[in-house]
Order: C-alpha cells, then structure tokens, then sequence
C-alpha cells in the first residue's frame, strides 16, 4: 500500500493519476509527479561475500531418540559458495561422525550446495538447499532420491526445515579431517632420575618423567 501523494504511469499518451491505490506485482516501477523519485521493486538483501559458521543441536527425545551435532562453515565469493559441514550423531542404534566438503552456488540468499561426504568409511554426495533467514542458516529437506549416483530432493510439498544458528568463525575455513584415532607409540622405557621407569605417551610419543 503506498502513503498519500500522486503517482503518474507512462503507459498510454494520457496522463494517468492514482491516489491512496494499491499497486500489484506487475507494475515494476513507478514515478512520483511531485518528487520526479522512482521506487524500485523490493528485492532481497544481498549476503556479503565473506566467511559464515553455523551449528545446529539437536537433542534425543522419545520421538525422536537421536542427539546431533552439526557445524557448518562457508566462504562466499560473488555466486559461489565453498565450505565444510562435520558432525556427529547418536542413538539406539548408532552413533557415527561424518564429514564433508560443500560446494555451489547462491542466488536471491538461497544456496544450492552438493555436500561429498564421508560416514563410517563409505563416501556420498547429497545436493543440499538452504536458505538465509534473519541472521541464521535454514535447511529445507525434502525427501532424498538417488540420480546419478547422487542424493537429491524431489522437492514434492512443502519441505521440512533445519534451522542452523550463526556462531562466530575460526581464522579460516578449515579443511576437513578424519576423527581423531589414538596414537600408538612404541613400546620403550626410559630411566628417570626418581629412579622410576616410563613409557612413551601422548599424541607425541614422549617420555615424561614425575
């Protein structure tokens, strides 16, 4: 609904007047008589190139018994978007991590992301949606069909949706990594000056004496 004043439409060699009216769609722009200003069509805010951090929690309920931790990181350029998502779950029946490279593209704050992943050893991908929404990350899942030796949404309905909270990010964008497994060190002892003997330990294999 636009305020009090007279707007003026080009379309015929006639001058048209409207007051107090209200404007549809189609009408792209309109020029103001008195002002001579245009008013632009609404468009959506534009996402600043830059580095974004999400995570989502979920905790276990009795619908729905499984706890998730997610964290996403994203670099926008221009359209493109880069990034990683890792996270753990656990349930029942299982409890595994995965993790991941993210790559696509955004458009009108909506990002289309094929997620190449890695869970309990076996490698995916999945096209992933996602949409921007007052400070947070939303993702909008549909039910997944196999195309192409990918998991896509059918996009059937209305989807369901994930909200992802903004967090602050790490000085870069990190590259994905395995889970961390223990370290095996070799079996030696050293002498220490109590007179007591240790054996290697911790993530660099070194002898510490009391």
């Amino acid at each position: 609904v636009l305020g009090l004043g007279i707007y003026k439409f080009n379309f015929t060699n006639d001058d048209i007047f409207i007051q107090d009216s209200i404007m549809t769609d189609t009408i792209n722009k309109i020029t103001e008589v008195n002002t001579g200003n245009t008013i632009p069509t609404k468009i959506a805010e534009k996402i600043a190139d830059g580095k974004y951090c999400f995570n989502r929690i979920q905790v276990a309920t009795k619908n729905a018994p499984y706890s998730v931790n997610e964290k996403i990181k994203i670099e926008i350029k221009g359209d493109k978007v880069i990034g990683t998502k890792t996270g753990n779950q656990s349930g029942p029946d299982l409890t595994n991590g995965y993790w991941g490279d993210l790559n696509g593209s955004i458009k009108d704050n909506i990002l289309e992301l094929v997620y190449s992943y890695t869970v309990e050893g076996a490698n995916g991908k999945e096209l992933e949606n996602y949409e921007f929404q007052d400070g947070s990350l939303v993702k909008m899942r549909w039910p997944l069909v196999s195309k192409n030796k990918m998991l896509v949404p059918d996009r059937i309905g209305e989807p369901q949706k994930q909200i992802y909270n903004k967090v602050l990010c790490e000085s870069k964008i990190a590259e994905p990594s395995t889970p961390n497994e223990p370290t095996i060190c070799s079996m030696e002892a050293k002498l220490c000056p109590d007179g007591s003997y240790v054996g290697r330990t911790g993530s660099k294999c070194e002898f510490i004496c009391p």
